[in-house]
């Protein structure tokens, strides 16, 4: 004959719980507060647990033997229990009566599992109702059943089981999800990689492209303008040297010869100045940055034909000699790209100075283009834009450019102060 009296019967591994011994009488369960460090402890807030009966004497039993160590809800239909179980999004464990009116505890544990799947869920009974129990297990998950009366310190020990079990599942979730994130930022960090390595290999390409371009220049500027300039004036001086053996030229017309030839010198000097200074800027380390952007500014709208207008505050205090050249480098590109590609007629070069930013604007009223694809470098245009956007970059600065096919063009590059961009780098 069964002994219904305090009983309960696991579904799963069955906890080791010490028995009296034969002829003992099993003290009486109390609420005791000197009990031993168990997993509950460790826990930052009290695990809550749903008691459903039909019966309000054993609601109060269960909520005063375990309200010390979780948080207790209860419900004494099973219509009330599943509004508490939607409401509350962590329950960790819902024992319930099984017979009850309206809706028996298997019920109750079957209809919950759409809103709390990760809940335990434990039958409590006072009757032997096996068969439809052990019925229903697979299909409403059911761990545990227990007779009544219960046993509170074996209703604790499986209490102290589930929440070992509640704390493993959580952290394993949490470390799924931790690790879901940083396969994000794994994946986000890859792409990124890759679109540098693409943009790096694009301007290595561009790179060379402009090296070839631009030594092809000044090759064909030494050969045409230079070459042509030396053997105009190599010319001018055998006929002035002819004229004089043979006396055949007046003063006056030696005098024109000499002021032609000084010219074509002059010419010629000025272009060898000129290959020079695009090699290599030495007009920054004789007049300094801020000169030798004035200076830049004025020859080149000279040669182009561009009127210039522009404000430019000084600035070479607040650079490296290094940052000056890439700075000179930035301004010399854009105002070629101006010359090669806008066909403007005005020109705007502005450096400004606010709230800690440099801001360095070149404007213009030229043909425009699409500012979406300006990023790519294009055949025979060097490193075009790419550069400048590099350039910023190195300074620990941005571009930012603005353009529309018929509507000019305005560029800006916008760099920190050298105090900014040491705090970022140290």
């Amino acid at each position: 004959m069964v002994d219904r009296r305090r009983q309960e019967t696991p579904i799963g591994p069955e906890p080791k719980v010490p028995e009296a011994g034969a002829g003992e009488k099993r003290p009486a369960p109390e609420r005791r507060r000197d009990r031993r460090r168990s997993p509950v402890d460790v826990v930052t807030e009290p695990f809550k647990l749903l008691f459903v009966d039909d019966e309000e004497i054993n609601c109060l039993n269960f909520r005063l033997s375990f309200e010390e160590e979780f948080q207790i809800f209860t419900a004494h239909s099973g219509d009330e229990a599943l509004k508490i179980l939607e409401r509350e999004a962590d329950l960790a464990v819902l024992l319930t009566d099984q017979r009850m009116p309206g809706m028996t505890g298997v019920e109750l544990c079957i209809a919950s599992l759409g809103l709390r799947p990760d809940c335990l869920r434990w039958i409590v009974t006072a009757y032997a109702d096996l068969e439809d129990i052990l019925a229903a297990i697979n299909k409403a998950h059911i761990q545990y059943y227990i007779l009544k009366p219960w046993d509170t310190e074996q209703i604790r020990l499986l209490l102290a089981q589930a929440v070992r079990a509640r704390t493993l599942l959580q952290a394993n979730r949490m470390l799924q999800e931790n690790l879901s994130w940083r396969n994000q930022q794994l994946d986000t960090a890859n792409s990124k990689l890759r679109e540098a390595e693409l943009r790096l290999r694009a301007l290595s390409a561009s790179l060379i492209q402009a090296q070839e371009t631009e030594r092809r220049r000044i090759a064909l500027e030494l050969h045409d303008e230079l070459g042509q300039e030396l053997t105009a004036l190599k010319l001018g001086l055998r006929l002035l040297e002819t004229n004089c053996q043979e006396k055949c030229s007046s003063p006056e017309e030696l005098t024109a010869n000499y002021a032609e030839l000084r010219l074509q010198l002059n010419r010629a000097m000025e272009n060898v100045r000129r290959l020079s200074q695009d090699l290599s800027p030495i007009q920054i380390e004789n007049l300094g940055l801020d000169s030798a952007l004035d200076a830049l500014v004025e020859s080149t709208c000279r040669r182009s034909g561009l009127e210039a207008a522009g404000s430019r505050v000084p600035i070479g205090a607040l650079f490296t000699l290094p940052e000056q050249r890439l700075i000179y480098r930035m301004l010399q590109e854009a105002l070629n790209n101006v010359v090669k590609h806008a066909a403007a007629q005005r020109l705007a070069v502005e450096i400004g100075l606010i709230q800690g930013q440099i801001t360095l604007r070149v404007v213009d009223d030229g043909r425009g283009f699409d500012a979406r694809i300006a990023g790519r470098p294009a055949a025979g245009q060097g490193m075009g834009l790419s550069a400048l956007q590099e350039r910023a970059y190195m300074l620990g600065g941005r571009m930012e450019l603005a353009s529309r096919p018929g509507q000019g063009t305005r560029l800006e590059i916008i760099l920190p102060e050298r105090r900014q961009r040491e705090g970022e780098t140290s």
